[in-house]
């Protein structure tokens, strides 16, 4: 019997030195038991965790209004930032689009100037003016005198003599026509016959229109 215990125990041994040779089952075990250490240092839970439920509930709520009045603030800081940002870039542009003073002396200058020439043109040309209008007053009272110059000389002469045609010329005839004709109209083309003006005359001849002899 003790022979059986002994030859037991001696199985055990082997077995054991065997498992702990091995040393991935060496490595399992160690852990295993630090894991069983841990769970059993580590305090629970419902021990040192407070849940939701122990927060009172105004002072949630206040937590929550006063968040959202923060988020309002932000975004009112934001907006303001984004309003200075604008600002200060118009300013800026205005700043350099800003002539700087000797520009604006020199600007100044040049405009003085422009505006003393332009009085120096304006008092030329209200001289040239004057002179211009005198110039014209001599010539309307010029003018007047020679209107009535020439009314009165109108009035006063006499109407010329008529002169008498000259009947005595030659004029000409064709053999077909009843006109009498200079010697260069046209009409002569085809007959020419020469006769005295009063003699055509007498004969029924009248003047040709387009020579007018």
């Amino acid at each position: 019997m003790e022979n059986k215990e002994i030859h037991e125990q001696t199985n055990f041994d082997q077995k054991v030195r065997c498992f702990f040779k091995d040393k991935k089952n060496l490595t399992i075990t160690i852990l295993s038991i630090i894991i069983i250490l841990m769970i059993g240092t580590y305090p629970h839970t419902n021990d040192t965790v407070s849940t939701s439920s122990d927060i009172p509930l105004e002072e949630s709520t206040s937590l929550s209004a006063d968040l959202a009045e923060a988020n309002e603030k932000i975004q009112a800081l934001e907006a303001s930032n984004q309003t200075l940002m604008k600002e200060k870039e118009a300013l800026t542009t205005k700043l350099n689009a800003t002539p700087s003073s000797d520009e604006l002396q020199k600007t100044i200058e040049e405009k003085s100037n422009y505006i003393l020439n332009l009085e120096t043109q304006l008092g030329t040309l209200t001289a040239e003016k004057a002179q211009l209008e005198t110039q014209n007053g001599i010539l309307q009272q010029q003018l007047e005198g020679a209107k009535q110059t020439n009314s009165s000389s109108t009035t006063t002469s006499s109407k010329p003599a008529t002169s008498n045609p000259d009947t005595s010329a030659s004029v000409y005839v064709t053999k077909t026509g009843d006109k009498y004709h200079r010697s260069s109209c046209s009409y002569l083309r085809n007959s020419k016959i020469s006769i005295n003006k009063n003699d055509a005359i007498s004969q029924g001849y009248t003047a040709c229109s387009r020579c007018n002899p």
